[in-house]
């Protein structure tokens, strides 16, 4: 809460500069947790469509129908209901693949995920097989990362229904052990790449994720000036990691607190919460052959994927009980055709099973006090069991009871801290440590210091490098252990017998034995370039490596220089372009990224129609449970009117038959909108018989209906007013306007366009008005004739029920009836003075022309106005100026008399504007 606090006040003072949010994961391989960071949801979790705090970590891909290319993917806890029957399309523990050349461990992944078809990629990587289809692993968990982006996508929307504009997901932070190399790592980057928005994405150590969660929650209680020690320990599914931090508070409180990570240890075989199910599984399949060894075999198990599945499941269940409890109930049913399981086991037998192992669970603890493996930027440090202020438990498997019975007999129970929330830390960790690396908000300064856990280092044939301690004459240490990150850095390799090559090679190493890429270089560019020619020494590289915030380890860049010898050269440099020829795993090119990025983003296109169309079905079977309630209520039977109710009993009969059968013929399958529109049909015919019974006290007698005929003449007068009134005002200057326009008034009028607002405010006016004149009139007739009193009142029910919402639809229009005439009376009138100033400029241009063929030329030299023109030319000038004088002069309206009329419309008007829209 009080890291919530923190994040909500820091956000709300930059909420004004800030756009977009981030998201954070916690990216395990059972389950995974996501936040969001934005101005509207400082640090908020995004929950599942259970409302539920942590979901399963994968997914199901199966098709619809057989030999249907409709791909179903179902997220969450239906996955569960799903993994024993389809456990063959059922994608679970993909974080234990990421990135990985080969299976790690086939004998594992296969009992963990039975019935799933593994290959191995020209990638050199692993991909699935759905129904003959490759799927390559990055591209399934893209979908996974893709589901949680549209929850928290819809989660944003939700909260900025009331502000102006949404934000939506741009950056992304996925926790990540520290012990996962360089393709691992780029595997998670190139996911969060694949998403249909291509995010920004970082990974971010998931130890120092929990630290950084712990030290905020607790920041309170660290003594300025003192450096505090944990560990913080995570048993998780594929691993159990053991990190050591230090935290200080320094004296000068406005300085930033400072987390430095100083060491590691981690077991990702022999003991986690994997381990664990996998020896419960071991006791469930002792407990069935000691019933069924006569008639079954190992094999039976081993060839059914479904049996393996449902004992995985079984086993996992009874993992969670025996964590609570001393022994657990087995029931599984149809483990094998025609055969039900039912047993119990104990935790003490688990517990045996457990024991020779019981050292795997401290030795991450012990490797990481190991003073060989820490890495304080003190280099004199040198942190002892003794020294640490707590262990910080965290993981779903610390819960189980022997794991905390070897923990407290191997450090002081006092020192065992369970002050944080072990499920939710690592995502509140990442979330706020994503926010820095990406620089998405303003947040209060945090020092955090990251140093890798592994050498990085170069091998080439090509170049004599700098022999490291340890390493071949061919290899050269970039980065040691212990190198905080981000960093870069230089070093030059001078060319043997100075002779410049075509290319050289350089293998990039992780670990000292891990093969990241190869990289080519090539100098053609160098060759020719003639300060390099003149180098007297030779050339040398100068070499610009780099280990990213994401812990990558590549090459910056490489220079061909002069050789250092030379001191007078120093400025020649020639940058040398370089490829990566050959990776461990080679990543998915940009067309494929991008081929992958589409296809979700189609599919997520078709997710949410069948979500939507799905939505639509169950709103409309609700209400045809309603419906049926509905006609089986007594009262409605008596009191409704019965052709209505016969309508409504046809309609719900046709829905539900049609119902029934589109859940088993799929192609009976209509779209949403006509779903919708069955369950609009029923919402108004029920609407319409619950009104009627509601209006069952009403008269219904000539008194009513005079009084309802009035109310609507009263309204045809207003129109009619407003008809004529408008009419006037064109007929009016009809003439003028055609002396100037040359074109009849109404037929401009008739042509302009009106506005949007106005067009869609008037979309029903010309049917609705027309329909309520009819019905009008057939009152008229009914209140003529004396013949209401031998209606049924049903007919006459509906009668009144028509003209009510006729005046209910026209009465709100009129207004905007009213505006389209005066808009475009006002359009008529500018159109006319335009054309008058026209007239008038031309006018002008041309008396001015007449005044300067009237001067006089004195002598043939001089100007002279006093010289008249001939009689003839006078007289013709005169009678020119007096034709355009007498022209000028006709009649033409004022600009306030048009539109000072009152807004209103003729009958003729008014068929024109209906005939437009």
């Amino acid at each position: 809460m009080k890291v919530q606090l923190l994040l909500v006040a820091i956000i709300a003072f930059f909420s004004n500069c800030i756009n977009g949010a981030l998201l954070g994961i916690d990216y395990g391989s059972k389950h995974l947790k996501a936040m969001v960071v934005a101005p509207q949801a400082p640090l908020e979790l995004v929950l599942t469509p259970q409302a539920r705090r942590k979901d399963i970590s994968g997914l199901v891909i199966r098709h619809a129908e057989p030999n249907s290319k409709h791909l179903d993917r179902i997220y969450g806890s239906e996955i569960g209901s799903l993994s024993t029957r389809f456990p063959g399309n059922t994608f679970l523990n993909l974080k234990y693949l990421l990135g990985a050349s080969n299976v790690i461990n086939e004998d594992i992944y296969s009992f963990l995920s039975p019935g799933v078809e593994l290959v191995e990629t020209n990638r050199n990587s692993v991909a699935f097989v759905i129904d003959g289809v490759e799927y390559p692993l990055e591209e399934l968990v893209s979908m996974n990362i893709q589901e949680i982006i549209n929850r928290s996508n819809l989660l944003l929307s939700e909260k900025t229904k009331t502000t102006s504009g949404v934000n939506t997901i741009d950056k992304l932070a996925i926790t990540i052990p520290e012990y996962f190399k360089q393709t691992k790592r780029q595997a998670l980057l190139d996911i969060g790449e694949m998403t249909t928005d291509s995010l920004d994405t970082v990974v971010i150590n998931d130890g120092m994720s929990i630290a950084l969660n712990f030290a905020l929650k607790n920041q309170n209680d660290f003594t300025p000036g003192e450096i505090y020690y944990y560990i913080i320990y995570d048993m998780g599914s594929s691993s159990t990691r053991s990190t050591l931090i230090s935290v200080e508070q320094p004296l000068n409180t406005s300085e930033p607190m400072r987390l430095e990570f100083g060491g590691y240890g981690y077991q990702d075989q022999f003991f986690n919460g994997d381990f664990i199910t996998l020896q419960t599984a071991e006791l469930i399949k002792e407990r069935f052959f000691s019933k069924h060894s006569k008639t079954h075999t190992k094999e039976d198990l081993a060839n059914n994927p479904k049996a393996r599945a449902k004992i995985i499941e079984a086993a996992e269940k009874a993992k969670l009980i025996l964590s609570a409890n001393n022994d657990a109930s087995i029931s599984i049913e149809s483990l094998l055709p025609d055969l039900d399981f039912r047993s119990t086991i104990k935790r003490s037998e688990l517990e045996n099973l457990l024991e020779p192992y019981k050292d795997s669970i401290i030795q991450p603890i012990k490797d990481s006090l190991f003073i060989e493996n820490q890495m304080w930027n003190e280099p004199n440090s040198c942190i002892e069991l003794a020294n640490i202020n707590g262990i910080i438990m965290a993981g779903g498997s610390t819960r189980v009871p022997f794991v905390q019975k070897i923990l407290s007999q191997f450090i002081d129970k006092d020192k065992i801290l369970k002050n944080i929330n072990a499920d939710e830390a690592a995502v509140n960790g990442v979330t706020i440590r994503g926010i820095k690396l990406l620089d998405a908000f303003k947040t209060k300064p945090i020092d955090i210091v990251d140093h890798s856990i592994y050498n990085y280092s170069i091998v080439s044939n090509d170049l004599k490098l700098t022999v490291s301690e340890g390493y071949d004459h061919n290899s050269a240490l970039i980065f040691k252990r212990g190198t905080t990150y981000p960093n870069k850095t230089s070093f030059v390799v001078n060319l043997e017998e100075n002779k410049l090559e075509d290319s050289y090679t350089i293998t990039t190493v992780e670990d000292n034995n891990s093969t990241i890429d190869t990289i080519l270089i090539t100098t053609k560019n160098a060759k020719k370039n003639s300060n390099i020619k003149k180098c007297p020494n030779g050339v040398a590289f100068n070499f610009t490596f780099e280990l990213t915030k994401d812990r990558l380890f590549n090459l910056y860049s490489v220079d061909a220089i002069c050789n250092q010898k030379d001191t007078n050269n120093t400025s020649t440099s020639i940058a040398l372009p370089f490829t990566i020829t050959k990776s461990q795993v080679r990543r998915l090119t940009n067309k494929e990224r991008n081929l992958i990025r589409e296809k979700i983003t189609l599919l997520n296109k078709l997710d949410a129609e069948r979500f939507e169309f799905q939505e639509s079905l169950n709103i409309l079977e609700s209400r045809l449970y309603d419906i049926r309630s509905f006609l089986d209520d007594e009262q409605i039977i008596s009191k409704g009117p019965a052709k209505q109710l016969d309508e409504l009993t046809k309609l719900f009969s046709t829905y539900l038959k049609w119902l029934e059968e589109e859940s088993i013929d799929t192609s009976k399958v209509k779209n949403k909108k006509d779903v919708i529109k069955m369950t609009n049909d029923l919402d108004s015919l029920k609407k319409s018989i619950e009104f009627y019974i509601k209006s069952s006290n009403e008269p219904l007698d000539t008194k009513q209906f005079e009084k309802l005929l009035e109310k609507s003449q009263a309204l045809l007068d207003q129109i009619k007013d407003i008809e004529e009134n408008s009419d006037s005002t064109l007929v009016k200057y009809k003439k003028s306007f055609i002396n100037i326009m040359k074109s009849d008034i109404h037929d401009e009028f008739s042509k302009i366009k009106l506005p949007r607002y106005l067009t869609n405010a008037l979309s029903s006016w010309n049917s609705t008005y027309t329909s309520f004149i009819d019905e009008v009139h057939n009152l008229e007739n009914i209140l003529k004739k004396k013949i209401l009193k031998k209606m049924a009142r049903e007919e006459l029910f509906d009668i009144k029920t028509s003209i009510d919402d006729y005046l209910s639809a026209l009465e709100p229009q009129i207004a905007y009836f009213d505006k389209a005439i005066e808009y475009k009376l006002k359009e008529i009138e500018s159109s006319y003075q335009r054309k008058l100033r026209v007239l008038k400029r031309k006018e002008e241009r041309q008396l001015k022309k007449l005044q300067q063929q009237n001067s006089t030329i004195s002598n043939g030299t001089v100007l002279n106005s006093t010289v008249p023109f001939s009689t003839d030319n006078t007289e013709t000038v005169s009678a020119t100026n007096t034709k355009r004088n007498n022209k000028a002069s006709s009649p033409k309206p004022k600009a306030n008399k048009l539109s000072s009329s009152k807004s209103s419309k003729s009958k003729d008007n008014n068929r024109i504007i209906n005939d437009e829209l």
